[in-house]
C-alpha cells in the first residue's frame, strides 16, 4: 500500500498525465499500481523524487496551518449537502474570525438581498480554546536545546549530489588516478532541514450547524454520525503536516419552536472537535530561521605547521634538520 501523500498527489487514471508529472519530478517513465498510473519507472524512484519536492517546499506548522487542516477536512472529506429552496446544494462554511463587515461584502450569496440576513442552511467554525498539551502526552516529552540559529530537530535530509560527486572524484583521482572510477564512496554530503522544537497544543473547535427545517439539520448531522465507522479518532492534513483529531459524538439539537414570537424558525446543532496539533517557532516573531538547512562534514583535516627554515626533524638528535 502506497503512502497517503503519494496517493493524493501522484495517482493518475491515464498514462499521459503520469508521464507529464514524471517530467515535473525530473524522473523517467511511469509504472502502474492497482490499475492506476504513477510517475517514475518504479515506486522507489517515485519516493525519492516526491519527497525531495516535499523537502524543498517545507512549510513550518502554525496555528493557521491547523485551522486550514480542519477546514479542508470539513469542506472536502465531510462535504455536506442539504436540500434548499433552489435544490440540492452544498452547505456554505464560514470561519467566525472574519470581520462581519468584510464577510457581508465578500460573500454576498450567503445573505438575502435587501435584508442582509443569513441564508440557511449554513455551517460556521470557531476555534474556542488553545491549551498546551501535558508533557507526558507529548510525542517529544524531552527538552531539546536549540542551536545558535534557534532550530532543534532534524526532520528531513537528502544527498547533496554536487558536493558528494566532487568528493568522490577527488578520492578517485587520488587513489586510482582516474575520474569517475567506480568505488564505494564513504564521503557522502547530506543537506538536512532542521526546525524549532514542535510544541504540542490541544485545540478545541466548535462546528455550528444551522438550518431552517428539521430535514436539513438531519442531512447535516448524519455525515458526522456515520463518519469513520464508530471510531472518533482521525487524521487531518495540511502542507505536509498531519494532526490527530477526535470527534465528540454528542449531536444534540436545539431550536426556537417554543418561542411563539415573530423570530425565524431555526434548528441548531454544535459538533465539537479536539485536535492535537503542534507549532514550530514563533511565526513572524521568530528571530532565527523557521527552517534551517545544514550540511554535515565528511572530512576533518589538521593543517601541518611550517617554520621559515624548514620542518623540524623529530628523529634527529638536536631536533633540527641536518
Amino acid at each position: 500500500m502506497l503512502p497517503k501523500y503519494i496517493e493524493e498527489n501522484y495517482k493518475f487514471n491515464n498514462f499521459r498525465d503520469a508521464l507529464k508529472k514524471a517530467e515535473d519530478l525530473s524522473c523517467v517513465g511511469t509504472h502502474t499500481e492497482d490499475g492506476h498510473f504513477y510517475p517514475c519507472k518504479d515506486a522507489d524512484e517515485l519516493f525519492k523524487a516526491a519527497y525531495s519536492v516535499q523537502y524543498d517546499t517545507l512549510i513550518p506548522s502554525t496555528f493557521e496551518t491547523i485551522d486550514m487542516a480542519l477546514y479542508s477536512w470539513l469542506n472536502e472529506t465531510i462535504d455536506i449537502f442539504a436540500t434548499r429552496n433552489d435544490g440540492w446544494r452544498k452547505v456554505p462554511i464560514v470561519w467566525l474570525t472574519q470581520e462581519r463587515a468584510f464577510q457581508i461584502k465578500d460573500d454576498r450569496e450567503m445573505r438575502e438581498l435587501g435584508t442582509e440576513s443569513l441564508k440557511f442552511p449554513m455551517i460556521s467554525v470557531e476555534r474556542t480554546s488553545v491549551k498546551q498539551t501535558a508533557v507526558n502526552d507529548c510525542p517529544i516529552p524531552a527538552r531539546l536545546f536549540a542551536g545558535s540559529d534557534g532550530t532543534t530537530l532534524t526532520i528531513a535530509k537528502k544527498v547533496k549530489q554536487s558536493k558528494t560527486k566532487n568528493f568522490a572524484n577527488a578520492t578517485s583521482l587520488r587513489l586510482y588516478n582516474q575520474n569517475n572510477f567506480k568505488f564505494k564512496n564513504e564521503k557522502v554530503v547530506y543537506e538536512m532541514a532542521t526546525v524549532p522544537l514542535p510544541i504540542y497544543h490541544d485545540l478545541n473547535y466548535t462546528i455550528n450547524l444551522r438550518a431552517e427545517y428539521q430535514q436539513q439539520i438531519n442531512n447535516m448531522i448524519q455525515p458526522f454520525a456515520a463518519f469513520n465507522n464508530n471510531v472518533n479518532q482521525f487524521m487531518i492534513n495540511e502542507n505536509g503536516h498531519s494532526y490527530e483529531a477526535f470527534l465528540e459524538t454528542d449531536f444534540s439539537i436545539t431550536n426556537n419552536l417554543s418561542n411563539l414570537g415573530n423570530n425565524e424558525k431555526i434548528y441548531e446543532s454544535a459538533v465539537k472537535v479536539r485536535v492535537i496539533g503542534y507549532v514550530m517557532g514563533a511565526g513572524p516573531n521568530q528571530k532565527g530561521p523557521q527552517v534551517a538547512r545544514k550540511e554535515n562534514f565528511v572530512e576533518v583535516r589538521f593543517p601541518r605547521e611550517h617554520v621559515m627554515l624548514g620542518d623540524i626533524n623529530e628523529f634527529s638528535d638536536d631536533g633540527f634538520r641536518p
